[in-house]
């Protein structure tokens, strides 16, 4: 806008500084190395660089000497590396691309000590892929002995599990190489204790599949990470990522899809990866063997399943552990319609008979009604003599039970049998396992635990109303209990006081569920091994693999009250036991009480 006249002239070219602070330098020698002895030259040394009329400072001469002497104890250093490799046969990379992933320097287990590597696992949740990796370390000359221990926080363990995860190929323990110690343990996530020291963990089945595969030979192609190329080591490592996240951790959508994409995937190949066993078919094979997935898998999936049960010398178990559903002798899992034809006895229900059995299911244990039995109670236990509603209530007892004529052959047959026996075979030993507690082994159960009760026997009962008749005069809560499913079908033991009216859909909003329902008897005894009528609380000492969800009003561990009342495992009988022992008792079977106000 304005044009101004310089009012000062300055300099037309200023210096500006390079540095904030200049220091005057300690040595003026320059491109010369202090220590170039290090390069095997003799005599070219700052002495022998200086001339008659330079002075080196003897700060400068204390520092090549201190130099020296540091370069001297590497290099001897580095004999003693050289000696200590070619003494214990370690080979060494000399030149070349060096290989790929962090297994590429292959040490082998030093021999006369045993490498023992302890994982914690969940018995839910068995790491199985150790049954099929110490068989291969076995055929690379790395014999495993195998053993497992069950710790405190597990109340128990079945039988066929321990055998499972243990081995003396060898004989005693010191004749062996490697040690796989699995400790039974209430924990969320596999692991193995790499460093007990430091407390450093390898956390997931995934990362300890991929942590074993390094201690085979470079050669072996399950050390993938050794002997692979870049896009063979990347595809192994998604494949690890996606079954742990997908097939153990996911959701059943999650593990639906990947059912379907790895059925699809073997009906090309015999293995996952081609024609040749990987370390992924290994931890695969767990993953849906652990979840449950095998014994409903399609064709494809399970002869790739079995395939892999006879390398761990497994067969096929009847009975799937933790939902109570028969597998057939081949290990094929049944049609979905099959299945539902099964538990309707032989005949699949039509969705309003289905309705209809659901709404006629008792609080006390979920045996449906005839007419003639309710208007009995109604009436105070004394039925009509009146030949008229006689013969009323027998057509209506006829009409309702017709859906289920079946289900009570098949019921007969259950209440017959005591207990419930699974056939297991492991290494072509065949034994049969108790899971079901009858009412005096229950009852001894409680003595060996300590457990004061009060017991009263009476008459079988199938109803609240009934059973208050007898029991109006005991001491202590009453309480009615029901199973339960949800719309994903997980399944509920819920128990609250027999006077509390009960609302399911106000129960599922509770606990965060839509549609809860009542479940199939035969689910129910296969998990519980209770039958209709029988439904308690006392039934969580047969669910093992704490497949049952446990749900209770609050009001039971109220120390008010001088006991809380079930049935024993029967329903000819009511037992009783404080508030603080259901706690206790509770807490022996492994489960977690979820409390509901009501």
């Amino acid at each position: 806008m304005y044009h101004l006249d310089k009012q000062v002239q300055l300099q037309e070219n200023i210096s500006l500084p390079t540095c904030m602070y200049h220091i005057e330098p300690l040595n003026t020698i320059s491109k010369l190395d202090v220590a170039s002895s290090y390069y095997g030259q003799s005599g070219n040394t700052l002495l022998d660089h200086t001339t008659s009329d330079m002075k080196v400072p003897d700060s400068v001469l204390k520092l090549e000497a201190r130099q020296e002497g540091i370069l001297k104890k590497l290099k001897d250093l580095k004999q003693q590396v050289l000696l200590l490799e070619q003494k214990q046969g370690c080979p060494r990379i000399t030149g070349g691309t060096p290989a790929v992933g962090t297994a590429a320097s292959h040490v082998p287990v030093k021999e006369g000590v045993v490498h023992d590597m302890v994982i914690s696992a969940h018995p839910k949740h068995a790491p199985y892929g150790l049954l099929i990796l110490r068989q291969m370390l076995k055929n690379c000359g790395m014999p495993v002995y195998a053993s497992n221990h069950v710790h405190s926080s597990i109340p128990e363990v079945g039988q066929n599990l321990k055998t499972q995860f243990a081995d003396a190929p060898c004989g005693g323990r010191s004749s062996h190489q490697l040690g796989f110690t699995v400790q039974w343990k209430s924990v969320k996530s596999t692991d193995l204790m790499v460093n007990p020291i430091a407390q450093s963990k390898v956390v997931g089945e995934a990362n300890i599949v991929r942590y074993i595969s390094r201690l085979f030979p470079q050669n072996s192609p399950y050390n993938y990470e050794a002997c692979g190329t870049i896009e063979g080591i990347a595809e192994v490592d998604t494949m690890f990522d996606t079954i742990q996240s997908n097939v153990i951790e996911g959701k059943n959508k999650d593990k639906a899809a990947m059912v379907k994409q790895y059925n699809a995937r073997l009906a090309n190949s015999k293995w996952l990866l081609g024609g040749d066993m990987s370390i992924v078919d290994v931890f695969a094979w767990s993953a849906f063997k652990q979840t449950g997935l095998d014994v409903t898998a399609p064709a494809h999936l399970s002869k790739w399943s079995k395939a892999l049960d006879q390398l761990a010398h497994m067969k096929t178990v009847k009975y799937y552990r933790g939902h109570g559903r028969k597998m057939s002798e081949g290990g094929h899992g049944r049609k979905s319609s099959e299945r539902k034809a099964s538990e309707s006895g032989g005949r699949l229900r039509k969705n309003s008979e289905r309705k209809s059995a659901e709404r006629k299911i008792s609080e006390s244990g979920g045996r449906p009604r005839k007419n003639s039995e309710r208007k009995t109670s109604e009436s105070g236990g004394h039925s009509r003599k009146n030949s008229e509603s006689t013969s009323h209530n027998k057509r209506n007892s006829e009409s309702s039970s017709k859906p289920y004529k079946k289900e009570k052959k098949s019921l007969k047959q259950a209440e017959n049998t005591e207990t419930v026996a699974k056939e297991v075979v492991i290494n072509g030993t065949s034994e049969l396992q108790k899971q079901h507690l009858s009412r005096k082994e229950f009852e001894d159960y409680l003595k060996n635990h300590n457990i004061r009760y009060q017991a009263k026997d009476h008459e079988e009962v199938f109803t609240v109303e009934a059973m208050m008749k007898y029991v109006q005069n005991m001491p202590g809560l009453h309480m009615k209990n029901l199973f339960l499913k949800d719309k994903k079908k997980k399944y509920y033991l819920f128990s609250a006081r027999h006077d509390v009216d009960v609302k399911l859909n106000e129960i599922a909003k509770l606990i965060g569920t839509k549609e809860l329902r009542f479940a199939d008897e035969k689910i129910m005894f296969d998990l519980l091994g209770v039958k209709q009528g029988c439904v308690t609380a006392y039934a969580l000492v047969n669910d093992k693999d704490h497949a049952v969800e446990f749900l209770l009003d609050e009001e039971a561990m109220n120390e008010a009250h001088s006991f809380v009342n079930f049935h024993p495992l029967s329903n000819a009988a009511t037992l009783g036991i404080s508030p603080s022992d259901l706690k206790k008792f509770i807490a022996l079977t492994g489960h977690k009480a979820k409390l509901l106000k009501l």
